[in-house]
Order: structure tokens, then sequence, then C-alpha cells
């Protein structure tokens, strides 16, 4: 059973939210990679190559922790809900899930030189399904069996880097990322017999515990700068990674949970490089970004030929904008909050019996600052969107569309006082 056809006959709730991700898609391999960055950048496309500000912890490009001023220092988190309704011809269902999305540290080593620290979630597994037989022979001979499906975990990412500037306008940046998690697989059969007799039922337990260290490069270069304007090129990049996983696999009896099988060995997955480029146009007021990735995943993972899934490339266009009235208005609130949208757009690094998938979303926000004399701020987010489509595969399978909303709130806080010396009379 393969990812669209996961959910052909019943579609059931798991109303977990503790999960990071809920959606078939998450079927195989490392599961969803999950958008990066705050609230605020989420907010605008999930934008980052070419964005910077000295005032928020960029996720996406190291080049820009060399925009702190000195003697400061900022404090980034945020969490996030999404709701997700999940299609086919014949069904539907609604899921929740809760994530924490990032948490940053930023702060200066010397001028024009940052250092900062980020913990995210790179990837989320989280699905459960309920597939009915329809082979005539067996619903006679046997009777009605149902195949159960359950997954959940994830991977995390914890991030530590330096970001300097080589020369006016121009920063070079870099990261030691560290990637660990734990993957869960599930599925065992319910039998219900027609002739009285007992069958047995056999459930496998999959688990993939997954630790390895990369790294990856980025720039920044302020091509065009003014008193008023300023337009921003960057690029990162991050080469092929081979994570460590260890995979263990038992098969027993779920009736008298006897073990038939167990093995524990060591495997080796692909992450494949990455390569990201952006531009950001910013005045005193406005500032609009978009970015451009691509990673192939085409040998990352190798599935069996029945399940008649394949890895494929994947590109993402991320767009987004902001605009302050006017920051420094100590009259009127709104003038000093900051108005972000934008839209994301990408194609899935997987296909299902060769028909390729996206997902796009539009993307809303606000920054409301905490106190009107500073830029730390309080972020709150939507998207809306949809990935995957009803219908069915060349060769009859049932395909799954899944719309989702989610809401995001972040608090970046931004201090300019936390390195200096107090003096008392």
């Amino acid at each position: 059973m393969g990812l669209m056809a996961l959910m052909p006959l019943t579609l059931t709730a798991q109303h977990d939210n503790s999960l990071n991700a809920f959606s078939p898609f998450t079927f195989y391999g490392l599961g969803d990679i999950l958008p990066v960055g705050t609230a605020s950048t989420q907010s605008m496309g999930g934008v980052g190559v070419a964005y910077w500000t000295p005032y928020e912890v960029n996720l996406v490009n190291p080049a820009a922790y060399s925009q702190i001023p000195r003697q400061s220092g900022v404090l980034s988190m945020g969490a996030s809900g999404k709701g997700v309704q999940l299609s086919t011809n014949q069904a539907k269902t609604f899921e929740n899930t809760f994530n924490l999305n990032n948490f940053g540290f930023m702060l200066p080593l010397g001028r024009g030189v940052g250092f900062a620290l980020s913990l995210n979630p790179y990837s989320g597994v989280g699905y459960r399904s309920l597939i009915e037989e329809t082979n005539t022979d067996i619903m006679t001979d046997v009777g009605s069996v149902i195949y159960n499906y359950t997954g959940e975990g994830g991977v995390t990412r914890a991030k530590v880097g330096i970001g300097a500037q080589l020369f006016k306008g121009f920063s070079l940046g870099a990261d030691l990322i560290a990637y660990m998690g734990n993957i869960s697989r599930y599925s065992y059969q319910t039998i219900t017999a027609v002739d009285g007799n007992s069958y047995r039922a056999i459930s496998e337990a999959n688990r993939e515990e997954v630790a390895d260290i990369s790294f990856d490069v980025g720039f920044q270069y302020q091509i065009w700068r003014t008193t008023r304007q300023v337009l921003t090129v960057g690029a990162t990049y991050q080469p092929d990674a081979t994570l460590n996983n260890r995979h263990i696999r038992q098969v027993y009896d779920k009736t008298t949970g006897d073990s038939i099988f167990y093995a524990a060995r060591r495997e080796e997955a692909i992450l494949p490089q990455k390569v990201a480029t952006g531009v950001y146009y910013q005045t005193q007021k406005f500032g609009a970004a978009l970015d451009y990735s691509y990673q192939d995943w085409s040998n990352a993972y190798r599935f069996a030929a029945e399940d008649r899934v394949t890895m494929k490339e994947s590109q993402a266009l991320n767009f987004g904008m902001h605009y302050t009235p006017n920051r420094t208005d100590i009259r009127r609130a709104l003038n000093r909050w900051t108005y972000r949208a934008g839209f994301r757009y990408a194609d899935l690094n997987i296909m299902k019996d060769g028909v390729a998938m996206n997902e796009m979303a539009l993307t809303f926000g606000v920054g409301i600052p905490l106190r009107s004399d500073n830029y730390s701020e309080i972020s709150i987010g939507l998207e809306v969107g949809q990935r995957g489509k009803t219908g069915f595969t060349p060769s009859g399978l049932p395909m799954v569309k899944e719309q989702f909303f989610k809401l995001s709130i972040g608090v970046s806080i931004f201090d300019t006082n936390w390195f200096v010396k107090m003096k008392y009379y």
C-alpha cells in the first residue's frame, strides 16, 4: 500500500495535536520537510535567503548574522497550530497539530561579526489510515480484512553559526548543523472471519533513529544602497549529507504478542544538496523579497517496486513583502505595526504512480511592537493553502488533497543593553 492508497475507503481521525505533522504525504522517507523561518518570515511566504534585519534571527542564511549591532542581543521563538482537511473522492476528515517552530539566539562577537544558535523541526511524520480489503477472493474465503497504518515522529535540526561582513555590503556565513530524531511506523491487520476460523494477525513496527552532522554556507551582498533604499542578493548552499540511521524492525503476532522477527541495523539515508538564491528590496517603510530553491531527492531513498513510489527533484518559489507606516509614530499604535503578506509554491519531492504533486499557500501577518522605543515585537501569522488533488492515478489508485490553514505566533526580543555594564551613583 502506498502514499495515495492510504485512504481509499475510510479516513480516520487521530486528533493527536502533539504531532508536528499530519498527512498521508509523510508515509515515506523523513516525512514532511517543514518550512523554515520565524513567524514573521513565514508570514512573508517563507523568504530568507537575501532577507536581513538586525532585529531578528535569520534561520535560512547565516550571512545575515553579521547585521547584529554591537552590545545588543536577539532572542526569537515561535509556535504554530495547523488544521488540515484531507479529501479523496470517497471521504473527508479534519486533523489538527501543534508545533514549536523555532528557537533562536543571536549576539555580536565584534564589529560586523555575529554568532547565532537555533533549534527548529526539520521534518515531521504523522498519519493514521485504515484500508479495507477489496479482493473478492479474500473477502469470500477469509472475511473482512482491514489494514491499519500509523506513523509519528520527526527530525529536529540544531544549528550554530557565524556570519561576518568581509567588506562593505558583503557578508559571508556558515552553520554547523546537527540532525536528530526518531520516526516510528506501525502496521497491522484486523480480521473478521466469515467461517468461524481464527486467523493470525501480523503486526510490524519500524523505528528509525536519526543522528548526524552537516553544514551550510551563505552570502548576502548589497549590490545597490542609498540613504533610503537597499537592494540585496543572496545565496545558500548545503552539500549532500549522509544521515546515519539505526533502523529497528520487529514483526510479531498481534493476538499473542509473540515475536516473529527482530532486526536492528545501520542504514544510510541521503539528504541531498540544496541550493537557494534570493533578492530583497527594502526602503524605510517597505520591503519585498523573492527566493528560489532546488533540491534533487532522486537518489535519497529507494522503495519497493509494488509501492510505485519514486523520489524526484523539488523546487520552491517564495515571495513576501512587509510594510510599516511609521515606526516612530507615538500617537497611533497601528502605524507602528508591520503588515506582512506573501505566497509560496513548491513541487513536492515524491511521485506516486508517475503523478507529480505540488503545494501552494498564501500568507498574511502582523508584527506588533512590544514597546514604542525598540524593535522587539510579537508576530502573528496566518497561512492558507493546499497540496495534492483528488481523483485517480493512471492505474486507478485514489489520490489525496490537503487543504490547510496554519496560525503562527512568535516573539522576537531585541535589546541594545544586554552587554552594557551598569553604573550606580
